[in-house]
C-alpha cells in the first residue's frame, strides 16, 4: 500500500505540484489553488521537487 504525498498530483503521465491557498490570501492573489507541473513521470523525481517548492512558496511568510 502506497503513502498519499503532501501537495502531489498526478495529471496524466506526469506530476504536479497543487496547494490550496489560504482564505485570508485568495483575495490579494485571485486563486484557490496554485498548481505546478513538475515535468516528470518519475515518482522519485516528482516528490524532491514538490517540497523544494513547498519551501520556496511558504518562505516569504516565515519569521
Amino acid at each position: 500500500m502506497s503513502r498519499k504525498i503532501p501537495y502531489l498530483q498526478r495529471r496524466g503521465d506526469t506530476f504536479s505540484f497543487r496547494i490550496a491557498i489560504p482564505d485570508e490570501l485568495q483575495e490579494v492573489i485571485g486563486k484557490r489553488e496554485f498548481t505546478k507541473t513538475l515535468e516528470t513521470g518519475d515518482k522519485s523525481v516528482a516528490i524532491p521537487g514538490i517540497f523544494m517548492l513547498a519551501v520556496e512558496l511558504w518562505q516569504p511568510f516565515g519569521s
